[in-house]
């Protein structure tokens, strides 16, 4: 397709195209969903813009303003997969994601999978001394990871740092850097799509070199020449933009 000038909202973009050899049929799905889907920000410049520039190609998206937690799973299961293939960009709000939708889409065997994951938003949430990890951030956390291990692999007992009052003591404590994040995150995803199936991330940096969001390519496939193709085209995408 071609690209627009206008960036689009984030959330959850998916290109489903039916496998017929003379007509290739891409239907795009742009979903902005959000903690307040009715008030909040909206596809609707994006899609106004996108018709003045693109009008023979908007007729075949559709915008959805809804809870991409909700929408996402039941677009996927309205396909036929034996007949589909895809694409699905997601670029979550934050940790305003369920781990049901990652699962859903590796039941198809038939997307692939670009995934922002927000690296800065996640280690905000992540502090230091685990026992200071507000309830509100840790159910985020397990709904987002769809379990509660992220808290046993990303922390350890050992000797936090004393107040002014209080003597050295044991506490669960996890290392400031995000390597172990991204660890934990690239298993966790191999746990879902399978160990082949996921890419190591590409680290996007801001402008004063600090990690913001590190970009997972992943595929639902369970060919293994399909994968192998995959790993190829995939590895390339990801070379070129660190290189860029």
């Amino acid at each position: 397709c071609p690209r627009s000038p206008v960036p689009p909202p984030a959330g959850i973009y998916l290109l489903p195209c039916a496998l017929r050899c003379a007509d290739v049929c891409v239907v795009a799905h742009i979903i902005r969903g959000g903690r307040d889907t009715i008030s909040g920000p909206s596809c609707q410049p994006w899609s106004n813009r996108g018709y003045e520039n693109h009008p023979s190609l908007i007729s075949r998206c559709h915008f959805h303003n809804e809870d991409s937690n909700v929408l996402v799973p039941e677009l996927v299961a309205s396909y036929d997969w034996d007949s589909y293939r895809g694409v699905i960009f997601i670029d979550p709000f934050h940790a305003n994601l369920s781990r049901t939708i990652l699962e859903k889409v590796a039941s198809t065997h038939a997307l692939d999978v670009w995934f922002l994951f927000p690296l800065f938003a996640i280690g905000r949430m992540l502090v230091v001394e685990g026992d200071r990890i507000s309830e509100p951030w840790i159910r985020k956390l397990d709904n987002f990871f769809g379990t509660h291990e992220w808290y046993g692999n990303l922390y350890s007992e050992q000797v936090q740092q004393p107040s002014l009052f209080d003597c050295n003591q044991m506490g669960p404590t996890r290392d400031r850097g995000y390597e172990e994040l991204l660890g934990f995150t690239e298993e966790w995803l191999k746990g879902i799509f399978g160990r082949s199936n996921v890419l190591r991330p590409l680290v996007l940096r801001s402008s004063n070199n600090s990690p913001l969001f590190a970009l997972f390519a992943a595929i639902s496939s369970n060919s293994k020449s399909a994968i192998e193709l995959w790993r190829r085209i995939a590895k390339y995408i990801l070379d070129r933009a660190e290189q860029s």
